[in-house]
């Protein structure tokens, strides 16, 4: 996988000392492409209360789509994502958002054009930098979590595609 520590340390990001990132995706410059499914098995640690579900957008020639994101505790088998599906049409309600500061411009929001299921999904064109959508989950630490979602690639080259968990590590001092 290529270096993407620009894309987990930037202004975006690094609000915390404390927070660290697990890459799960990353696409760059990749064709176009319908709908897909991307399936990952996560697992926080013991301590773990909660943890933020990021994506990361860019796309210089037309847009990223996605839509029913899924994150699953497989234990419970209960969804831990809220509006998932953009179903509620506000995306602040659930998600934070941050563009980088480097980005020529960015137009992201939920539309109903053309989504994967239900009436919404959510569609991101970042020009030249990033645009990073969030949500923080509350979890239960050890188990495992079933991330899902449906993603559309809807322009050639140059884009790329972030999916990423930012965890926190406790130092304790004596």
């Amino acid at each position: 996988m290529k270096n993407v520590k620009g894309l987990t340390d930037n202004e975006c990001t690094n609000s915390d000392r404390t927070k660290k990132f697990a890459v799960l995706e990353y696409l760059e410059n990749v064709e176009p492409f319908p709908y897909k499914y991307h399936e990952y098995l996560y697992r926080p640690t013991v301590v773990s209360k909660t943890i933020n579900l990021i994506f990361g957008f860019h796309h210089d020639q037309r847009s990223w789509s996605i839509d029913a994101i899924k994150v699953i505790d497989t234990t419970s088998n209960t969804d831990v994502i809220l509006d998932g599906d953009f179903e509620s049409n506000y995306l602040l309600k659930s998600y934070s958002k941050c563009i980088l500061s480097n980005t020529r411009s960015s137009t992201s929001d939920i539309l109903f054009d053309i989504p994967y299921s239900n009436d919404f999904y959510y569609n991101d064109q970042t020009l030249v930098g990033m645009s990073y959508l969030e949500q923080q989950l509350t979890i239960t630490g050890g188990r495992y979590y079933n991330i899902t979602f449906y993603l559309e690639n809807r322009g050639f080259p140059t884009n790329s595609f972030l999916l990423m968990i930012a965890y926190w590590t406790f130092f304790f001092s004596l």
